[in-house]
């Protein structure tokens, strides 16, 4: 029986391979930046191999097991493609890989994978051919959902020959993600915080999605690279600090913090802004965080009308973007858009707040001054109120609804029973 297992492991001896399962020590590091090695998102070109594997370690690992060597070969396709090796699970062209480059990690760890038993250590001479591709051996989270979604995007442009993903598309089939819409959004501004890598801006590039022309913004491979190194992936305060100052912009221009969890024009904002309120609420937001947000007067708490309004708002302002009026009529139908009808409704009823005096000062701004929407009094031939398109205009006069969110802006409001709506 010796010699026989001798015989079976001569091939291998031959090639100077090591058969003693130990335990790699330099796999247990963290993962390498993912911009590094690249040459810049202005080009097609990629990042160049680390490391030189020798003939002979190639050609032993590839006697051993031919399965492996099959899907490292896979793998280094895949790296010359899109320039490194994170390939999901999720894969949707060869879901196998995803399999396989998971459980590579797995190994590398010494854990059990699925349908094995008991935990099997990655043979040291294999780590170092997937060390010659940059193999991430550790990636975080919020990594990985972006390498499924920019996938998920490829296998859009592959279905519908476009990537022109509709702001909210739901996939009626359910075969792509409900987040994926949004993400697809947020690269611009992620892009426009130096928060995306720069292998990430070339790979989206590869599909035909080139941030330059997305934000309109002119900057070299080189300058981005710098200021998204100086940000730092892991550093909250700087990261906090971005975020803050958008947060400034935001209410310069609304006079308000209330900003929708999906705002059409800055989706990262509306989401951190969400992250915030969550974490205040769970006691693990730091102090010094909570202390800036109130120097801005930050709303901690909203209520549903102030969000539902807010969101309204924000739809007839893209109503405006796109047709250039924010008038939209009141019959307006159309399926596919099914924002824009509930807008209407919400400028109805916006009216109808105003004729009832029940319109705050700072909404009654907003509909005025980015919105271009007046209210207009008209009285008859004696001076005498006309009733509002609603009919209900002489009603009971009640004062304006307290709204914590808008309590803080004074303005002069125009006090009135009747309205007509027109744009200005």
């Amino acid at each position: 029986m010796a010699s026989g297992v001798s015989e079976r492991l001569a091939p291998r001896h031959q090639h100077g391979c090591s058969l003693a399962p130990v335990r790699h020590a330099d796999l247990f590091r963290k993962c390498r930046p993912l911009t590094q090695a690249v040459a810049g998102f202005a080009s097609d070109s990629l990042p160049q191999q680390q490391a030189d594997v020798s003939t002979e370690l190639a050609l032993a690992i590839a006697g051993m097991e031919k399965d492996w060597w099959a899907k490292f070969q896979q793998l280094k396709q895949y790296h010359a493609t899109f320039g490194d090796c994170l390939v999901p699970t999720t894969f949707w062209e060869d879901p196998e890989l995803g399999n396989w480059v998971r459980e590579q990690r797995w190994e590398a760890r010494g854990q059990p994978g699925p349908n094995k038993r008991g935990p099997i250590v990655l043979h040291p001479d294999k780590a170092k051919l997937l060390d010659s591709l940059g193999f991430a051996w550790k990636i975080d989270t919020p990594v990985i959902q972006w390498e499924h979604n920019f996938h998920e995007l490829r296998r859009y442009k592959e279905e519908y020959g476009n990537i022109d993903v509709p702001f909210k598309w739901k996939d009626p089939t359910y075969a792509f993600n409900n987040h994926f819409a949004r993400w697809f959004h947020s690269q611009p501004g992620l892009f426009a915080q130096r928060r995306l890598s720069v292998n990430q801006v070339r790979k989206l590039k590869l599909v035909g999605y080139n941030m330059l022309e997305a934000t309109g913004e002119e900057i070299t491979a080189a300058a981005y690279a710098d200021e998204h190194a100086k940000l730092g992936d892991k550093d909250q305060r700087t990261e906090f600090e971005i975020m803050f100052a958008e947060l400034c912009n935001w209410k310069d221009s609304y006079r308000t913090t209330v900003i929708p969890r999906q705002v059409w024009d800055n989706p990262v904002l509306g989401m951190w802004a969400h992250r915030i309120r969550r974490d205040f609420k769970n006691d693990r937001l730091p102090q010094w965080q909570i202390d800036k947000l109130d120097t801005v007067q930050f709303a901690w708490k909203l209520d549903q009308a102030s969000t539902k309004w807010h969101h309204n708002f924000h739809e007839a302002r893209r109503y405006k973007e796109l047709h250039g009026t924010a008038n939209i009529p009141a019959d307006y139908r159309d399926t596919e858009e099914p924002a824009f009808v509930e807008a209407s409704r919400w400028l109805q009823r916006c009216a109808n707040h105003y004729n009832k005096d029940r319109l705050t000062a700072n909404r009654e701004w907003l509909l005025r001054s980015v919105l271009d929407i007046k209210f207009v009094r008209s009285y008859d031939q004696k001076g005498i109120i006309q009733p509002g398109a609603k009919g209900k205009a002489l009603g009971r006069k009640k004062g304006p609804r307290p709204n914590v969110i808008d309590k803080a802006i004074d303005l002069d409001r125009p006090r009135g029973k009747a309205f007509a709506l027109t744009g200005a």
